[in-house]
């Protein structure tokens, strides 16, 4: 039997960007945007535990161990995290090149988003 985390990234392509991986699911759509440290915490429990045999439970499973995360528009999964973490989040997408208006932040962190300009001399969270 395969394990929790090959089970739920059997289908996904994984891709670092700088901090953060991004996590393109194959056949079921949609992408998932990851601190690369949380994953990888992740990805140790997750190697150690049977796959249920169910996709949608194995990936909840996974996603539950997760601190933070934010999803693309579509995928179905809603973001995890407190504000200042989504924010620093959405401030790595800046940094590497990415809009944050592609995925799906809680309003309250887009709001913060779109009050600040896309500047260096952002003060820390």
């Amino acid at each position: 039997m395969a394990n929790l985390y090959d089970a739920v990234m059997r289908e996904a392509m994984q891709r670092r960007l700088g901090d953060l991986t991004l996590v393109s699911f194959g056949l079921r759509g949609g992408a998932l945007l990851v601190d690369g440290n949380d994953l990888a915490a992740a990805r140790q429990w997750a190697y150690q535990k049977p796959a249920s045999g169910d996709p949608n439970r194995d990936l909840q499973l996974l996603l539950g161990r997760l601190e933070c995360y934010v999803s693309r528009f579509g995928t179905g999964i809603a973001p995890k995290g407190s504000p200042a973490r989504l924010l620093r989040l959405a401030r790595s997408l800046r940094e590497i090149g990415l809009e944050w208006e592609d995925w799906n932040f809680p309003r309250a962190v887009a709001d913060e988003l779109r009050k600040r300009p896309a500047t260096g001399d952002e003060p820390p969270p």
